[in-house]
């Protein structure tokens, strides 16, 4: 699952594939023995991309290698905030990232990214910058459309929905490619296609821009705290259910030594995955080595992945769509909004100003975690009058 996903993430943001590679490789090994979740599987995300697209389309880049560049400082800025907080043992502040801020986030990204992904199942040729607005032209103008292309986005994404009832551990997103890569071969014309995958090997690069962490400061910070959700929320999950102690603090170690190792081999931030974990669980891991051989088997196969140059672009679309639209959470804001209709305004907010500061997703975040806790504050405070009130001579 985790080499064409890793492939699939870096397209979100915008960055070659040989990126997600990078990043799903090196930092599983180094964040093995830190983590406390046994089962918690690192490596590049839909939400962290979704983030990262967010810092870094704000600005314009020169070329592609300058844009990685960024994307690996970003890692390093996410890397050393994570790690400062677990050294610190400041792992407390997941308590900022209220349930109804994160059901709100959740979604909105997800939104995103289906929307960032649309034109390329469609086959529309489509460069507005804006993803909402561009899924909304390629959506509303049937004559762009490629019949080819949508041929084989259903076709792979058909595949990555329904063969997951075969069974909890059938690798459903790599046969989903290996059907398009298949299919495509087949087709009297061309689709376009992920193009060249070097399959070089990672290297060390201790260059980075660091002249540009002025304006990419505030974003790491902001994903550094916000795409630890995903990684805390499975694993304080999966550690209750077995009735054991999960340590935040040695996460955020583990999480920021596996950012501070994608940044120096040419990666971009990575977070813990909720599909890879739960999978990884399931078939049998008990120890966090399973994250470690992980990491080494991608990285042992970094030389053959030019195998997947052929790979249809529209196919790579349908499958990143049918991975999070299980993460468009509709229903649960539904309840939550019955149970408390405050904590459901809450995340209907956080949904909306995220949509509404795309691509600045971070400033959204920051809106809808800052709004969640002063209402948090608010409850906790009228909570506390109203016990005084209710006790004697109160």
């Amino acid at each position: 699952m985790l080499i064409p996903q890793s492939i699939a993430y870096a397209t979100i943001v915008g960055l070659p594939p040989q990126t997600g590679l990078f990043a799903a490789s090196i930092p599983l090994i180094v964040a093995a023995p830190f983590v406390s979740c046994p089962w918690l599987q690192t490596g590049p995300v839909a939400l962290t991309s979704i983030l990262t697209y967010g810092a870094l389309s704000a600005y314009k880049f020169e070329s592609t290698t300058e844009m990685m560049g960024a994307a690996a400082l970003v890692a390093l800025i996410v890397g050393v905030t994570r790690l400062l907080l677990g050294v610190f043992r400041l792992g407390a502040f997941t308590r900022l990232l209220s349930r109804p801020v994160v059901l709100g986030f959740t979604t909105a990204a997800a939104i995103l990214i289906i929307s960032s992904q649309l034109s390329s199942a469609l086959g529309a040729t489509n460069t507005e910058p804006n993803v909402l607005y561009r899924a909304f032209v390629s959506l509303s103008d049937p004559s762009i459309w490629n019949s080819r292309e949508i041929f084989i986005a259903l076709i792979a994404g058909s595949v990555a929905w329904y063969s997951r009832a075969v069974h909890k551990l059938f690798p459903s997103i790599l046969v989903a490619v290996l059907v398009a890569i298949l299919v495509s071969k087949f087709l009297p014309y061309p689709v376009q296609t992920v193009g060249n995958l070097p399959g070089e090997f990672v290297s060390l690069n201790f260059n980075l821009p660091f002249e540009k962490i002025g304006m990419l400061l505030l974003p790491g910070l902001i994903i550094a705290f916000v795409g630890f959700a995903e990684p805390a929320s499975i694993s304080m999950t999966l550690m209750e259910e077995v009735d054991r102690e999960w340590n935040p603090n040695w996460e955020l170690c583990g999480g920021g030594m596996a950012n501070v190792a994608s940044a120096f081999v040419g990666g971009y931030p990575v977070g813990g995955s909720f599909s890879r974990t739960s999978i990884n669980r399931f078939a049998g891991a008990t120890t966090s080595w399973s994250g470690f051989f992980t990491g080494c088997i991608v990285l042992s196969l970094l030389c053959a992945t030019p195998i997947l140059k052929t790979l249809p672009v529209s196919a790579l679309a349908a499958v990143i769509i049918v991975a999070v639209i299980r993460l468009i959470k509709v229903r649960e804001i539904i309840a939550m909004a019955k149970d408390n209709w405050l904590h459901g305004l809450v995340a209907v907010f956080t949904l909306f100003v995220i949509l509404w500061f795309t691509p600045r997703v971070d400033l959204g975040v920051l809106v809808g975690v800052t709004v969640g806790s002063c209402v948090k504050y608010w409850e906790t405070s009228r909570a506390t009058k109203l016990e005084d009130i209710s006790k004697p001579g109160g």
